[in-house]
């Protein structure tokens, strides 16, 4: 299997943007990716391309502090409403 490289997080969080993903930071080296803003007729679609894009950069667990700090870096950044702090 292959691994993602340092060097490849910017582009990584670029493709899933492009896919119509959101991906967001949660702490500090955790990351979420979801499609809840997604039209139901675009999922099927989108699930394909997060697919290729896992394959393209393997595997990433040993970035997930970088990726999270690119993603603070870009102010994608978990935020909980007041509804839920409450």
């Amino acid at each position: 299997m292959t691994s993602m490289k340092q060097h490849e997080v910017a582009q990584f969080v670029a493709d899933l943007l492009a896919a119509g993903l959101t991906i967001l930071a949660f702490g500090r080296d955790v990351y979420l990716i979801y499609d809840d803003k997604l039209p139901q007729s675009r999922r099927f679609d989108v699930e394909a391309r997060l697919g290729q894009i896992s394959t393209k950069y393997g595997d990433r667990r040993h970035l997930s502090k970088e990726i999270v700090w690119y993603l603070r870096s870009m102010g994608h950044v978990y935020r909980p409403s007041e509804d839920m702090i409450r």
